[in-house]
């Protein structure tokens, strides 16, 4: 019996050591690929160099989707720099969403981080505003989520969430080119297992050995839609559905466990000017095409009676036909029954089987998900209509399908900083950038508004909104401004080059007011270089009438990185003693006299002459 019991011991220790072995040499070779540096990380977030104290979001990370880095869309997060150590006053606040959040056209300063970048430091003085963009194009609720804990690990006061467009055609969505062949619960599964090395060392083999696809010519929404027909309440429908459902409550399940305020947003599209992209049969149907045509007629002759009773019984034959209920849309407006027109209109884009608007659904996802986990709901799409002709979204907000133009980007901005305000986050909010004030400072400069303009353009002779790409061409340039928005559009310059550009055209013509609009964003854009924050303050100041109570933050950001300089200072001091800082600016004085002892505006300051 004690050698059968031996025996048997020793059969099992040999049975653990024959299991753990390989998962040993597993862990050895995981281990040993860290150490070495293989695979690139694609952090969310990455170092400044050279300057390591300010973090940036890494302008690879959708690469981190990817098991061949070639694959992936040449899109990135709009580049800004904010401290890796939150200061003690800091106020940070994190967008999360699609290329609605981040911007699109205009980029960052058009955008819902620039407003609220722009609003929450004129309201909040004292603190170190950081409105933190990691939004992009092309993704969607995976995306969101696979970021969740990086964010939260750069300790924010509130994360922001516009998001749900994308859901059926952004990367690993259910109709896009880009994965989503597998059920939700796989992909994430999937993107958990990302973060091991030995995963990425064998979608690293896997990559070499297949032929990466050639990449699609064309527009980001042409290369991004593998499945341009999802039916409503179709399989794929309901995978997009529950897709986007399992994400955003594990995603604010994340910021609710981590004690971080989510505000997430109904969401807002063109109602009334976007006709459905894929509205008809698939088969060209004869009686189909005369009928459109018909109600067309009618509708060019405003005969909008005919039209929406031809239109009615053009829904009735072709009930899941989308451009038939937008027939009926288009004649109940022009009958002025606005609340019948924009049932059609919604309809009709729920029915659109080319997906890229959110079905009404995907609301009653937000609603259901935000109450569950404690998150604010934001009334984006209200706010869209109250600011709509009738309450009816259209071009007057909205450039195509779904981005906002600069009052619609304003409108955004202005709902989710009013859902900040009202839920406090334990700021005195008694000084709050009125709406009025707000709406002229707004931060996008003319220049920016014209390369959007022209990217819009670009957009618009391509797929979908065309069968066929068109070619299309600048206009010449009818003054500076439009030479440089061109130049910059066709990637001549970079945005940098192109604002300074135009800081030079400005102050040569004397409009310093759009002169301090650009210095301050260039300031904001580079916190930790002291000359833009000098020249920011001194457009702000130079405009009519002079904003000095603007230009002393900026003045005192320079001083604070450049302590010895003397023009810094003088410029401090200055700006304090005019606007009536008595003792800050005696405060500064001394501190210049240290530097400059027989310097004439510390002397008057100090108890000389009045100082002009």
């Amino acid at each position: 019996m004690p050698a059968t019991a031996n025996n048997q011991k020793r059969n099992i220790v040999f049975t653990l050591v024959a299991w753990a072995l390989p998962l040993i040499l597993l862990m050895l070779l995981e281990g040993g690929l860290r150490i070495g540096g293989f695979g690139d990380s694609y952090d969310l977030f990455v170092p400044l160099e050279p300057k390591p104290q300010y973090l940036q979001p890494n302008p690879r990370v959708i690469e981190r989707f990817f098991s061949n880095p070639n694959n992936a869309p040449d899109v990135s997060i709009d580049t800004s720099y904010f401290l890796a150590e939150k200061p003690e006053n800091g106020l940070r606040i994190v967008i999360q969403g699609g290329s609605s959040a981040a911007g699109f056209p205009y980029g960052k300063n058009g955008s819902l981080a620039g407003m609220l970048q722009q609003r929450l430091a004129r309201s909040f003085p004292a603190h170190t505003v950081e409105v933190i963009l990691t939004a992009m194009s092309a993704v969607n609720s995976y995306t969101l989520l696979d970021f969740a804990d990086e964010i939260i690990a750069q300790q924010p006061d509130a994360v922001i969430i516009y998001a749900g467009h994308n859901e059926y055609l952004g990367i690993l969505g259910v109709g896009s080119s880009f994965g989503g062949n597998s059920s939700p619960e796989f992909t994430r599964f999937f993107l958990r297992l990302r973060e091991l090395r030995l995963f990425r060392l064998m979608q690293r083999v896997v990559g070499l050995l297949t032929p990466t696809p050639q990449k699609r010519s064309g527009t980001l929404m042409a290369s991004v839609a593998a499945e341009r027909s999802i039916e409503l309440k179709s399989e794929q429908f309901r995978q997009g559905v529950e897709q986007f459902r399992g994400n955003l409550d594990a995603l604010l399940a994340q910021y609710r466990a981590a004690g971080i305020p989510a505000f997430v947003g109904t969401l807002a599209s063109n109602e009334k000017d976007q006709p459905p992209f894929i509205g008809g049969p698939d088969d060209d149907d004869q009686r189909w095409r005369q009928a459109v045509a018909t109600i067309e007629t009618q509708l060019q002759a405003a005969d909008f009676g005919a039209a929406a009773a031809s239109a009615r019984q053009l829904a009735a034959d072709f009930p899941a036909m989308a451009t038939a209920h937008f027939l009926i849309g288009r004649a109940e407006y022009g009958l002025d029954n606005f609340t019948a027109a924009r049932q059609a209109f919604v309809v009709a884009r729920d029915l659109d089987r080319l997906r890229f608007r959110a079905p009404q659904v995907f609301e009653e996802v937000i609603r259901a998900s935000a109450a569950a986990n404690n998150a604010t709901i934001v009334e984006v799409e209200q706010a869209f209509a109250t600011a709509s002709p009738h309450g009816i979204i259209g071009s007057e907000l909205m450039l195509e399908h779904l981005h906002p133009n600069t009052e619609g980007y304003f409108v955004l901005g202005n709902v989710y900083f009013d859902a900040l305000r009202d839920t406090g986050l334990g700021l005195d909010w008694s000084r709050a950038l009125p709406e009025k004030t707000a709406r002229a400072e707004q931060p996008i400069s003319r220049i920016e508004q014209l390369q959007g303009h022209y990217r819009v353009q670009g957009l618009l002779h391509d797929w979908p909104f065309v069968p066929e790409r068109q070619p299309w061409q600048l206009p010449l340039p009818a003054g500076r401004e439009q030479e440089i928005a061109q130049a910059w559009y066709r990637s001549e310059i970079d945005w940098i080059q192109a604002m300074n550009h135009g800081l030079v055209h400005y102050q040569q013509t004397g409009d310093y007011a759009e002169a301090a609009r650009v210095a301050v964003n260039i300031a904001d854009s580079f916190p930790f270089e002291a000359q833009p924050q000098h020249v920011a303050g001194m457009m702000l100041v130079r405009q009519t009438p002079p904003q000095g109570h603007r230009a002393i933050p900026y003045f005192h950001r320079a001083v604070r990185l450049e302590p010895r300089s003397v023009p810094f200072m003088v410029t401090l001091a200055r700006a304090y003693h005019i606007n009536g800082y008595k003792d800050a600016a005696r405060d500064t004085a001394r501190r210049l006299q240290q530097l400059s002892p027989q310097n004439e505006i510390a002397l008057q300051i100090l108890g000389g002459p009045q100082v002009n």
